[in-house]
């Protein structure tokens, strides 16, 4: 991710509806096998489904949708939240150039939980528009008073916007705890979209999407993650064609665009993710346009998160990035810049001070700025971490009961440190392979580590302290050496070639 109008980054999703309730597919992490016979989607198609086999042994609630009404700067409406909620996500949506934010929350005890578009412990600003819409959520730390308790909360628009739409999105469940629940995802592919690995390059499209292994490897990885770190089960997987511009999206007004492709369709729960070949240059893995982003709403350019697919990087790594990205979308902020000053507003997610290096603190943590360590299995997150994630109203929560399972049961130690054997649900170890960076398995040197502790595209580095460890024509020579090795993935060997050409601009 990267910051925009303030500091940005994020996951599109879809509003609460209290329709018809899936059960997760019947394909599980690792699997190999697709429907062939689902049809594509698009404007002009129907929508291309990996449906459930199996009935849900229980049905989830769906998020409460509360319309706040027209609104303007200045002006504080209130927000009642039941007493069974465990989060709530509020957007507000203006034209113009004279757009609306939310500036300012109070919980029921009138005690500031937002104050001046900045959450209490953080320094990220949180609820400023970006291309005419704003979201905020709750919580996004985790003092007691941003704690989403029942009662009646204030909510304060600022800017220079008179015409404003606001709604919330409330997460519920029977009694305030978390049960589990299921996240549909909605894949977006542009015409003319690239995939390779583990198979030869290829091109895929919504028809084929749901009998592609490779795409099928990315999805399965990201709902392992899913379901290990935050206790969130596989719900429906839509695919829908999306125009051929967003194969390559390399400047803001595709970006924004792109984070918009999902116009037309319903806002219900779910993650709408858009791939693309090529992300700014091919420098970054993955960016979401909002920290947190429009839960649950359909067209925006808050909308959608954007992940690059690339031959040159395994799958395991592509899922765990979009885990990373919907994470941004939910409210997490990374554990650490990569300044090593500015730090998440949780009490309970290590740090990392000074410059990044593989004995940081967070480097395990999924929500570290850049890619993870070698022989990582499974990224970590913390209680405080899954607390923002399961208040977020994109997915639907079940309503009571235990949560499931984990899939890697049994294998012993922290999903982090858990071997390859295979799980209790059956899926291969090639899922909990030890992650490896190189095409040829070699560790990382220290300069190859620092060029991957940026590849979300929220995440900012200068090229100063390269030079000023080892000289500038060292530091050119040495980058341009990782630019030209082709046993590392395109993204830091394109980093190295952004890295020389900021040198050369005297950064």
């Amino acid at each position: 991710m990267r910051p925009v109008a303030g500091s940005f980054v994020v996951c599109a999703l879809l509003a609460a509806m209290a329709g018809c309730l899936e059960a997760p597919t019947g394909t599980t992490s690792g699997s190999k096998k697709r429907s062939p016979d689902a049809a594509p989607a698009g404007d002009d198609a129907d929508d291309a489904e990996q449906e459930p086999s199996d009935p849900a042994p229980r049905s989830p609630l769906a998020a409460i949708v509360v319309d706040l009404g027209a609104v303007t700067a200045g002006q504080t409406v209130d927000l009642v939240v039941p007493k069974n909620a465990l989060g709530f996500n509020v957007v507000v949506a203006s034209e113009g150039a004279a757009s609306l934010g939310i500036q300012t929350i109070k919980n029921p005890k009138d005690v500031v939980v937002l104050d001046s578009f900045t959450h209490a412990k953080s320094t990220m600003a949180v609820g400023e528009a970006v291309e005419g819409i704003a979201s905020v959520s709750v919580p996004q730390n985790d003092l007691p008073a941003s704690a989403p308790t029942a009662g009646t909360w204030r909510v304060t628009f600022g800017g220079e916007g008179t015409n404003g739409r606001a709604k919330a999105r409330v997460q519920v469940t029977s009694d305030a705890a978390f049960h589990g629940g299921l996240l549909d995802v909605h894949v977006h592919i542009p015409a003319g979209l690239k995939m390779a690995n583990p198979s030869p390059s290829h091109v895929v499209d919504a028809a084929s999407a749901p009998a592609d292994t490779d795409l099928g490897a990315r999805i399965d990885a990201f709902y392992l993650a899913l379901g290990e770190l935050f206790g969130i089960e596989r719900g429906k997987v839509v695919f829908h064609d999306a125009p051929a511009r967003f194969v390559a999206v390399n400047d803001d007004p595709t970006f924004y665009a792109a984070t918009a492709v999902s116009a037309g369709l319903p806002e219900e729960q779910g993650l709408h993710v858009v791939l693309t070949n090529d992300l700014y240059r091919g420098e970054y893995s993955g960016y979401s346009p909002g920290v947190p982003g429009a839960a649950n709403v359909t067209g925006t350019p808050m909308s959608s998160i954007l992940v690059a697919v690339d031959a040159t990087v395994d799958p395991v790594s592509d899922g765990y990035t979009w885990l990373h990205e919907a994470a941004h979308f939910v409210g997490l902020q990374h554990t650490s810049e990569s300044d090593g000053i500015t730090h998440d507003p949780l009490s309970d997610t290590p740090e990392c001070r000074g410059t990044r290096t593989p004995q940081c603190g967070d480097a395990r943590n999924l929500m570290i700025p850049g890619w993870w360590p070698e022989g990582l299995v499974l990224p970590e997150a913390t209680k405080g971490q899954q607390a923002v994630f399961r208040g977020s109203p994109i997915y639907r929560a079940y309503a009571s009961g235990a949560v499931a399972k984990s899939l890697l049961a049994g294998l012993g130690g922290t999903s982090s440190e858990r071997g390859t054997s295979p799980s209790a649900s059956g899926a291969p170890p090639s899922a909990f392979a030890p992650r490896r960076v190189t095409a040829s398995g070699r560790q990382l040197t220290s300069l190859e580590r620092w060029l991957g502790g940026t590849l979300c595209g929220s995440a900012q580095q200068s090229p100063a302290l390269v030079v000023r460890e080892r000289g500038r024509d060292q530091a050119i020579a040495d980058l341009q050496a990782i630019a030209r090795d082709a046993d590392l993935p395109r993204p830091y060997r394109t980093k190295a070639l952004r890295m020389i050409e900021r040198i050369g601009h005297g950064e």
